[in-house]
């Protein structure tokens, strides 16, 4: 029996989700800032869950109006609270 879109999606998510989870511990570990490539791995984590919980939504409300920016609320990031330091910068 196959997987639907929407298990595989799920899936998925959980998978790039547990990564974050994992950098971000390996991070606080260290009791130093996180390099620039963790911090940029993390965010960019972050966006393919976004995106991947926008697509699952999509899936679930074709008409789009429920499916405007994505804001986690149930992981380990959230991306609005977010604040990068790459290459001396805070960004926001």
């Amino acid at each position: 029996m196959g997987f639907n879109m929407h298990e595989k999606l799920t899936a998925l998510s959980k998978r790039l989700k547990d990564e974050q989870r994992d950098l971000l511990l390996a991070a606080a570990e260290q009791n130093t800032i996180p390099s620039a490539s963790t911090i940029q791995r993390v965010a960019m984590l972050e966006l393919n869950i976004a995106a991947i919980e926008n697509t699952s939504r999509t899936k679930n409300d074709p008409s789009g109006l429920m499916s405007g920016p994505a804001v986690r609320r149930s992981g380990t990031c959230h991306l609005q609270e977010l604040h990068i330091f790459v290459g001396g910068h805070e960004g926001h």
